[in-house]
């Protein structure tokens, strides 16, 4: 987190809030106005809004990149403050989950040895097992990956050209595109659960998303003392994500293709148009409650799928559903502060002053 950073802050907070929000609609509010079948174009977006896992995994890159480019990294330091981040909290519903698995059977559990794998964030490594337990936290695992590797990529992509480095990014990304093409077209198998599940959550599948993360990083830092007043900025942040919006709520092929990252270079574009704006955006964004909303946003996404369980088993409403979509994402959200507020910043700040010389 880049959290002396007006360009990091302003821009990119409440966007992931955004996107966490995107992620529950997609689960649960498909069917919640102005959702339904009369709003084809609303349809589509909220059919599609699971691609907004992978724009979280490229802001992971972006953000990483920025923060530690210039530094010189402690790995041990680095693995401690990622923890710290987002252990507590995986884990605490983790095992909320366990304890709700014994008494509903929403949860899909399935022995002690996948709960090891869970609490490892190993579970999209194990085909057939991502979606046990907490089944948003598929995309957790996946994460854990990006922070191992992360210290070693930085430090090898460091001694390379730009050119190289470049080459090898695109290389990587356009190879995977391609891959995931022939994935959804031809290697996809009817009713064969865990291989369909490893075309889709295998962690290596998405390291193209991360480093179109890493590349647009790079390239905001190299563009960070460019004119910042220009009106430029606004519109590239403006059309980019008019245009990304415009893919998920319209019939095209895009979609079917965009899960592993093939919408990257856009994400680069609407990333780096919204941190650049002065004028308008950092301002707009940079509001106190929009950004407060934005560093709740993990805990409303990892306490999704236990809120919806609760809202469903302890109100009089039968489901999120529909006109019970927004009092259930009115709840998430106020328990995502709770969550934020007397969870995470009090473990995170306790670890890093326990394990760290920060």
């Amino acid at each position: 987190m880049i959290s002396n950073s007006r360009f990091y802050i302003n821009a990119l907070a409440f966007p992931r809030f955004i996107l966490a929000i995107m992620v529950v609609v997609f689960h649960y509010g498909q069917e919640a106005f102005p959702f339904g079948p009369e709003k084809y174009a609303l349809t589509k977006l909220a059919q599609n809004g699971n691609i907004a896992v992978s724009f979280f995994f490229f802001l992971s890159g972006l953000i990483l990149t920025y923060k530690y480019w210039n530094k010189k990294i402690n790995i041990k330091t680095f693995y401690i403050k990622r923890i710290a981040r987002i252990y507590p909290i995986y884990i605490i519903t983790l095992l909320v989950l366990v304890v709700l698995a014994l008494y509903y059977s929403t949860v899909n559990y399935d022995g002690s040895v996948h709960l090891i794998f869970h609490a490892l964030g190993l579970q999209s490594w194990i085909s057939g097992t991502e979606l046990y337990f907490n089944s948003p936290a598929w995309s957790l695992s996946v994460e854990f990956f990006f922070y191992l590797l992360f210290p070693f990529l930085l430090l090898g992509l460091k001694k390379l050209k730009r050119s190289t480095k470049l080459i090898l990014i695109l290389g990587f990304y356009v190879f995977s595109v391609f891959q995931y093409y022939y994935f959804a077209d031809y290697a996809w198998k009817p009713n064969a659960d865990s291989w369909n599940s490893f075309l889709i959550y295998f962690p290596l599948w998405h390291l193209n998303t991360f480093l179109m993360g890493i590349l647009g990083g790079l390239i905001f830092l190299h563009i960070e003392n460019y004119k910042q007043r220009s009106w430029f900025w606004f519109f590239l942040a403006l059309v980019s994500s008019l245009f990304f919006f415009y893919i998920l709520a319209s019939e095209n092929t895009i979609t079917r293709y965009a899960h592993n990252g093939a919408l990257a270079p856009l994400f680069i574009l609407l990333a780096v148009g919204l941190a650049k704006d002065e004028r308008i955006l950092n301002k707009v964004l940079g509001w106190k409650p929009l950004v407060f909303l934005g560093e709740i946003s993990y805990g409303v996404y990892l306490w999704q799928f236990i809120v919806y369980i609760l809202f469903t088993q302890f109100t009089q409403f039968p489901s999120a559903y529909g006109r019970y979509f927004y009092v259930y994402t009115f709840i998430l959200v106020l328990v995502g502060v709770i969550s934020y507020i007397w969870i995470e910043k009090p473990t995170r700040r306790w670890m890093i002053s326990k394990w760290t010389n920060n």
